[in-house]
């Protein structure tokens, strides 16, 4: 993760800002991105993020740390979340729950005309803090896998 961080300082954000918070959301290609301005947050991060400070959980978007992002909405029924850090494992039930809302919100609407209940897709690239540093997870598949895995680092 201390490449990670580096990058982070390259575009402005304070390391000790970082400290203060629970989870932090960043757009997704932060560390593919060659400068601050080609930042991509898509519009399911913004609502990640919100329901998770609405749950009581101390999470950072990127306009709290000074990165500004292009918005942008894509058409799939995936969802795609942010890249999400969890300095802060005790916030790991809630995100569970968000990310749970967030994929039944989108497959509610389906289900009335599909003969069979459509299965969301869930984007998300994650780091957790760990005693002996970051682990990373690249996650791409059905939300009730990705829960299980979030249950198994609590």
């Amino acid at each position: 993760m201390n490449t990670e961080i580096t990058k982070l300082e390259q575009f402005g954000v304070d390391r000790g800002k970082l400290a203060v918070y629970q989870v932090v959301c960043l757009p997704e290609n932060i560390f593919l991105s060659p400068t601050p301005n080609k930042f991509l947050e898509p519009s399911d991060a913004i609502v990640f993020g919100k329901l998770l400070k609405a749950s009581g959980v101390n999470c950072a978007m990127p306009a709290d740390l000074g990165l500004q992002t292009q918005i942008y909405e894509r058409r799939a029924d995936h969802k795609w979340l942010p890249i999400t850090w969890i300095i802060d494992k005790l916030a790991i039930p809630t995100i569970i729950k968000v990310i749970g809302e967030l994929v039944a919100s989108s497959v509610k609407d389906k289900i009335k005309s599909a003969k069979e209940k459509p299965q969301a897709q869930v984007h998300l690239e994650l780091y957790v803090n760990e005693h002996k540093g970051v682990t990373k997870i690249s996650y791409e598949g059905d939300e009730k896998t990705l829960i299980k895995i979030l249950k198994s680092i609590e």
